[in-house]
């Protein structure tokens, strides 16, 4: 019986230790980023077209579509070619609206709003 109990608290130690100390719901980390936010550019169009950040906030790009893209609204937001399947990540500095763009296909418009 002692061996049962002894490998039972065993498991429960290890068990603990995996999952990493209790921290009460809604307790941030201290190391918590600042949101991420992420645009799809597929069929020729970023979705959502219209997106709201906060200055110190990370945008990223995803290239869902078959053909290459940028993200371009000078002189703050200046990506390189993204090719399919490739992404890209911009950080919001200041505020302000931003109307933005594919430098390869100008029907392509979108709206960033840094707050």
């Amino acid at each position: 019986m002692r061996s049962i109990i002894g490998w039972t608290a065993c498991a429960a130690l290890l068990l603990g230790a995996a999952h990493g100390p209790h921290k009460p719901k809604g307790t941030p980390d201290a190391g918590t980023a600042a949101p991420q936010h992420v645009v799809k550019i597929s069929l020729m169009k970023f979705v959502p077209d219209n997106l709201t950040v906060k200055v110190g906030e990370s945008v990223t790009w995803k290239n869902e579509d078959i053909v290459q893209h940028t993200v371009f609204a000078a002189p703050d937001l200046v990506s390189p070619v993204i090719n399919p399947g490739q992404s890209w990540t911009w950080k919001a500095t200041k505020a302000g609206p931003v109307a933005y763009g594919c430098t390869l296909h100008p029907v392509m418009k979108a709206n960033l709003t840094v707050e």
